[in-house]
């Protein structure tokens, strides 16, 4: 862009305190003064346009160098478009489909801040009652255990009492460990009264469990050592994969799905009120088709047209 380069050199010394001015300010504030700095057909760049796309706090030349680099790429989108806009054959089809994008975007913001706004309490009965009604379709993809985790230091104080406190599980020795034994551990979950993804566990520990079910299903303490960390589980019961999902464990499930559920029913609602209203109103016309029976008024193609088939006539 060497035809533009003494605009530049003319716009930054004369407006480059303006510039730098602008830096300074935030966003919202508008630059004093505003002014067009160059014009392709209807459309022009105004300084205020370019000073709020430059950073706070850049130096001097660093400023300058970017209200350049904004200045040749409006130039450059200008004239394609303008010249892209009189040598395309078929505009029209391209007007068409920025408008059709439009307003899709518009219909999805809209159906999106009225889902928002919607409110979506799921009682507890309904979760329950859904639970009883399909617990059987409700299968685990994974196991599921309760028990103790802890990952401790393998030179940790203690550790022997740690290893039996983990593996006897009883009340007493789960207070002793979270008195004596937790100094140092650098993982502790207690899960005994509460249903874990084994994923969650196994993560967790630097170990491959080739078969997740059978481990569960024959191990009730296991213990490794990896980089100086030893790690101990005691599993105190399981579900495998395929057993019916525990209640507990699929309640968040089927808050979520009722809570969705409710949102498309809203979205349901939403636009046959919106059908309703039109039609009632006069805006939604019929011509040759009516919109609440979906049948053709009268037959605007050969009677053997598949489109017309399927409308009924």
């Amino acid at each position: 862009m060497k035809c533009f380069s003494q605009i530049y050199v003319i716009l930054s010394v004369a407006m480059f305190s303006m510039v730098l001015g602008g830096c300074e300010k935030s966003e919202s504030t508008p630059v004093s003064g505003d002014v067009a700095l160059l014009s392709v057909g209807d459309s022009s760049l105004m300084l205020s346009d370019v000073v709020r796309r430059i950073p706070e706090g850049l130096a001097e030349t660093d400023s300058v160098a970017m209200f350049n680099s904004i200045v040749d790429s409006w130039i450059q989108d200008m004239l394609l478009i303008d010249v892209a806009s009189e040598n395309l054959p078929d505009m029209e089809r391209i007007d068409r489909m920025v408008a059709d994008y439009r307003n899709r975007l518009i219909m999805m913001e809209y159906r999106k801040r009225m889902k928002n706004d919607a409110q979506f309490a799921v009682r507890d009965a309904d979760i329950k009652s859904y639970y009883e009604a399909h617990a059987d379709d409700m299968r685990l993809e994974h196991p599921v255990i309760k028990g103790i985790y802890i990952k401790v230091p393998s030179n940790a104080d203690r550790i022997e009492n740690v290893r039996q406190w983990v593996y006897a599980a009883t009340r007493e020795s789960v207070d002793k460990l979270e008195k004596y034994g937790l100094k140092g551990a650098m993982q502790y979950d207690w899960f005994v009264d509460r249903w874990v993804d084994w994923e969650t566990v196994a993560d967790q520990i630097p170990y491959r469990f080739y078969d997740a079910d059978a481990f569960v299903e024959s191990t009730v303490n296991f213990e490794t050592e990896y980089n100086g960390s030893t790690y101990f589980l005691h599993i105190s019961e399981y579900l495998k994969s395929g057993d019916v999902m525990p209640y507990s464990f699929a309640e968040e499930q089927i808050r979520e799905m009722i809570m969705q559920q409710g949102k498309r029913d809203s979205d349901r609602r939403l636009m046959q009120s919106l059908f309703d209203n039109a039609v009632k109103s006069g805006r939604l016309k019929q011509e040759s088709f009516d919109p609440v029976r979906h049948k053709m008024l009268r037959p605007l193609l050969p009677a053997t047209d598949p489109v017309v088939a399927k409308t009924g006539n």
